[in-house]
C-alpha cells in the first residue's frame, strides 16, 4: 500500500524555492519529501548536486539525495514538480524545515 500524504511529525513545509533564480548550493542540505510510483512519500535529505561533471545524470537529475530507508539516489527536483498533498502527481517533492518548539 502506497504511503499517504502526511507532514512528518516534527516539521511544518518550507517555502517553495524560485528554482529559476536559486543556487542549487542553497539547496545542499535540505530535508525534502517526494511522491515515488509505488511506494508514496519518502522522506530524504539532498547531499549532493549533479553537475555537467556527470553529464549521463546531468540531462534527467539535477540531485542526489540520501533517503529515509537508507537508498541513496539521484532526484529530478523542478518547480515543475513542487507540490504535495494526496493529489500530488508522482515525483511531486517538496522541502521540510524543522517545527519550532515552543
Amino acid at each position: 500500500k502506497e504511503v499517504t500524504w502526511a507532514l512528518p511529525e516534527g516539521f511544518v513545509l518550507g517555502t517553495e524555492p524560485d528554482m529559476r533564480s536559486i543556487d542549487p548550493w542553497k539547496l545542499k542540505g535540505e530535508i525534502i519529501c517526494m511522491r515515488w510510483k509505488g511506494y508514496g512519500w519518502q522522506l530524504g535529505k539532498i547531499y549532493e548536486i549533479i553537475t555537467t561533471a556527470t553529464p549521463r545524470l546531468a540531462k534527467k537529475f539535477n540531485f542526489r539525495v540520501a533517503w529515509a530507508d537508507n537508498s541513496k539516489g539521484p532526484a529530478s527536483l523542478t518547480a515543475a514538480n513542487y507540490a504535495s498533498g494526496a493529489d500530488a502527481a508522482l515525483d511531486s517533492w517538496v522541502i521540510l524545515k524543522k517545527a519550532n518548539k515552543d
